[in-house]
């Protein structure tokens, strides 16, 4: 007869998974409320850099904005300027350095030759490139692949800053600007408030449609 007290501990263990395969969020979001929002809330949207793909996330902006109460128009008291950026940086790794080869010249009347050469050869190391134990990889800095989306809202008539934003995500392949509409809901709920290192997810895009890592 099987214990009803092993059963109940076999079950305890068979959910455990189900916690631990929980994935860390891939961004994080830091706020300040530097000043007070008005309400309710009407803002003028600038975005600074004006291409297609800027134009296309102010849009979703502005949709956000509007599905949530806050007016959009030019002429409102609070500036909202709506900054986006995309950093790739491949990893780098520590130089080669399998020896040095090094020309001089001596004054010394006793020679005849005044030329000095001199030649250092790393033969064999466990922890330096060597002839005999090849290349030792090391990375010094991992490969970047990230999105910093950033809202700052001022007040028009004086130019002080009433809240700002900024999220860093990990973009690991996916497209930047669906990742940058994705996390938009996010930002917008936080208007006001100020947030310490809070984790962020976005939804991915297929594995098709994702656009290949430089």
């Amino acid at each position: 007869m099987i214990d009803r007290r092993f059963i109940i501990v076999v079950g305890l263990i068979a959910a455990l998974p189900a916690y631990a395969q929980d994935e860390p969020a891939d961004g994080r979001f830091v706020a300040f409320a530097c000043g007070v929002l008005p309400a309710p809330l009407a803002v003028e949207m600038v975005v600074p850099d004006d291409t297609k793909d800027n134009v296309k996330l102010s849009e979703a902006l502005g949709r956000q904005l509007r599905n949530t109460g806050v007016s959009v128009a030019k002429g409102a008291p609070v500036k909202l300027m709506l900054e986006t950026e995309v950093v790739r940086e491949a990893e780098r790794r520590r130089p080669r350095d399998l020896g040095e080869f090094r020309r001089s010249t001596v004054n010394d009347p006793s020679l005849i030759d005044q030329n000095r050469t001199d030649v250092r050869v790393n033969l064999w190391s466990s922890r330096q490139d060597s002839v005999l134990t090849g290349r030792q990889e090391e990375v010094l800095t991992e490969g970047v692949d990230e999105l910093r989306l950033a809202i700052k809202m001022n007040d028009k008539d004086n130019g002080r800053c009433l809240w700002q934003g900024e999220i860093v995500y990990a973009l690991k392949g996916n497209d930047p600007w669906h990742t940058a509409e994705q996390l938009l809901p996010a930002m917008t709920a936080a208007f006001g408030r100020t947030m310490r290192n809070e984790p962020v997810k976005a939804e991915e895009l297929p594995s098709e449609a994702r656009t290949p890592q430089r």
